[in-house]
């Protein structure tokens, strides 16, 4: 029952056991993960080891439960080497003990081990283990064997020098052959003022023919090692309505509230003076207490007072009926992206865009819709500069009604800001070459699936912010073209 404070201290422990009962020690349970009851598991080499559960996840490499487990040790007295080395040869818990578990003790020999009843510890360090009849309790660094009935020896040297400041206890019952042997010893350590802390764990360990029984309550222990005390009270939140007197402990200004924006707070002082602090966690003293500020909630939900054209933004306003002018694009990605920042324009406005998937047809199709008075007829094409097969379609489009507009992009993904997706520029891809293809080539990213990546440059898009004058523009004039 548990290890000892130190690999030396489990090496006797084991010694002792061994040489108390005959026979190398095979189960090892640790009533709890304390440097004092740890240590020294080690030492037990080919022992199955019991615990309770989550003791093997503070035991793993890596995490903060060793090094917390080092300095307590060191706190209490152990030797830096000594603690150091426990600590590094900590042995995993392989079996982890959650409500009844049945030890196989060998020889056709089992015993129930679980959770059962209030417990006690004792601050000091501590290490028990089984002997044979007659009642002894094998104690201590294993340098002596008292039986229960007596009074258990002071511990000497630096670790009978507790710092403990909670509340355990422990409890061991033995029993011999004879019933009146039977006793139980209970000692008890509170922390100040009485305060009583939930208990850990609790040990009982009988002792009587024909086998052992080991009785062993377990809790499952959190891997914050961080006392109550320490940890961080949370504060109280108070929104920051106008006129609120606060004070910023790091500057002494205090001011009432006057103003408060994107994660600021404005204060005057009585003289008048402005001046503005982040609302940070626990950064205010609200008349001696420190409170955390928050932006106050508005009685009706916050609207975008713009469109993600840029228009004045009409919260409510409905679809208006299509006209029968129309807007149309060259390729499905250009109404994709003519739809994310104008569509709320285009709804009002009752505009219809549609694509055309090439414009090498273009004036018969301009033919075929018919445009008029009273529906007009905008077109948009990619790359539209001087001396392109698109500048040649275009010039063939003479009605009076409508009007054909481009970018000097080859692509419209060409249109949307290098800087929004996190680039330095598009790349030139080489004439005679798929361009969306040669670009994402040069990028890094898949070629066989142009549209997958098609939707994850449309998805950084927010806003016109994210495109480029040249297409904005554009899109602009055909659509006061089209509604004029």
């Amino acid at each position: 029952m548990d290890a000892g404070s130190s690999l030396g201290e489990g090496a006797r422990l084991r010694a002792a056991a061994q040489a108390l009962t005959g026979h190398r020690v095979t189960h090892l349970a640790l009533t709890h993960p304390h440097f004092d009851h740890v240590f020294g598991a080690a030492a037990f080499a080919g022992a199955q080891v019991y615990g309770a559960v989550g003791t093997d996840g503070m035991f793993a490499r890596g995490g903060h439960g060793r090094e917390a487990l080092r300095a307590d040790a060191e706190a209490e007295g152990l030797d830096a080497r000594a603690a150091e080395e426990a600590a590094d040869a900590l042995v995993r818990v392989p079996h982890e003990v959650c409500g009844e578990w049945t030890l196989d003790l060998g020889g056709g020999r089992r015993g129930p081990a679980g959770q059962r009843g209030p417990g006690a510890h004792r601050p000091r360090p501590r290490g028990a283990g089984a002997g044979r009849g007659g009642g002894r309790l094998l104690r201590g660094s294993g340098r002596g064997v008292r039986r229960a009935a007596g009074r258990p020896r002071r511990r000497t040297g630096a670790l009978a020098r507790p710092r403990w400041t909670g509340c355990w206890s422990w409890a061991v019952r033995t029993r011999g052959t004879c019933p009146a042997t039977a006793r139980w010893w209970t000692r008890r350590s509170c922390g100040p003022n009485g305060t009583r802390w939930p208990r850990v764990s609790a040990c009982r360990v009988d002792l009587g023919a024909p086998a052992p029984r080991i009785v062993i309550r377990m809790r499952q222990y959190s891997a914050d090692l961080t006392p109550p005390w320490k940890k961080s009270q949370p504060v109280p939140e108070v929104p920051a309505d106008p006129g609120l007197v606060v004070e910023e402990p790091g500057t002494g200004f205090c001011g009432a509230v006057v103003g408060c924006e994107a994660g600021t707070v404005t204060l005057e002082d009585r003289f008048g003076k402005h001046r503005v602090f982040p609302m940070e966690p626990r950064g205010f003293l609200l008349e001696g207490r420190v409170v955390t500020l928050v932006r106050p909630s508005s009685s009706a939900p916050v609207r975008p007072s713009r469109t993600a054209s840029g228009s004045v933004a009409v919260p409510g306003a409905r679809a208006r009926v299509a006209r029968a002018g129309r807007i149309y694009v060259e390729g499905r990605h250009d109404a994709e992206l003519v739809e994310k920042v104008w569509g709320d324009d285009l709804r009002i406005e009752g505009v219809v865009v549609e694509y055309l998937e090439g414009v090498d047809d273009l004036p018969a199709i301009v033919a075929e819709f018919a445009p008029g008075p009273d529906a007009r007829l905008g077109v948009l094409v990619d790359h539209l500069v001087p001396g392109s097969k698109e500048w040649r379609i275009a010039q063939a489009v003479t009605s009076e009604h409508a009007l054909v507009v481009g970018h000097p992009y080859i692509d419209i993904w060409e249109a949307v800001k290098p800087s929004s997706l996190g680039i330095e520029g598009w790349p030139r891809v080489p004439r005679g070459q798929d361009w969306k293809t040669g670009v994402c080539r040069a990028l890094g990213w898949p070629s066989d699936n142009t549209g997958a990546v098609w939707q994850a440059i449309l998805a950084r898009v927010g806003s016109y912010k994210d495109l480029e004058p040249e297409l904005l523009g554009r899109v602009e004039e055909l659509i006061d073209f089209v509604t004029a």
